[in-house]
């Protein structure tokens, strides 16, 4: 377990720490002021690491591009078990990837995507995927859901 939260580290500082931890089983890198551009490293975490169980990004900036990247990870990934997003601004398209990313993934039964920016749109997409996928956990507090998704 690797856990670095609260550093500031920047894209630029937080990319040699991805591309270290193959042999993790956790990792945690909230409110380190991550941007879009990790996303694809994330991805080959996922991609290559059979151990890698948690990934914890809360609080920084993926947005939709870099959960883009990040699904691409995730739909390949043979461990992931516990996502959290909190607060990455992954908007409606950022959650519509991710639906479609959970699905493939056979492992992943945690997610959290809170403050998100996630509209009805995205979370009709996650709604549909959740037969599809092995979640037991899914947190979705205080995005934008309003009373269109009744």
């Amino acid at each position: 377990m690797l856990k670095i939260a609260e550093n500031e580290l920047g894209s630029e500082g937080a990319i040699p720490i991805i591309k270290s931890a193959g042999t993790l089983a956790s990792l945690t890198l909230a409110k380190n002021n991550l941007k879009s551009d990790v996303g694809k490293h994330f991805a080959q975490l996922l991609k290559r690491s059979d151990t890698i169980q948690k990934l914890s990004l809360e609080y920084n900036e993926l947005e939709m591009v870099g959960t883009r990247q990040l699904s691409l990870g995730i739909a390949r990934s043979t461990s992931l078990k516990s996502l959290s997003l909190k607060a990455n601004v992954i908007g409606d398209q950022g959650m519509c990837l991710l639906a479609a990313a959970m699905q493939s993934c056979a492992t992943l039964i945690e997610l959290d995507v809170s403050l998100n920016e996630i509209g009805p749109v995205g979370f009709a997409a996650l709604c549909e995927a959740l037969p599809y996928s092995n979640l037991q956990t899914l947190v979705c507090c205080k995005n934008l859901l309003g009373d269109e998704i009744l």
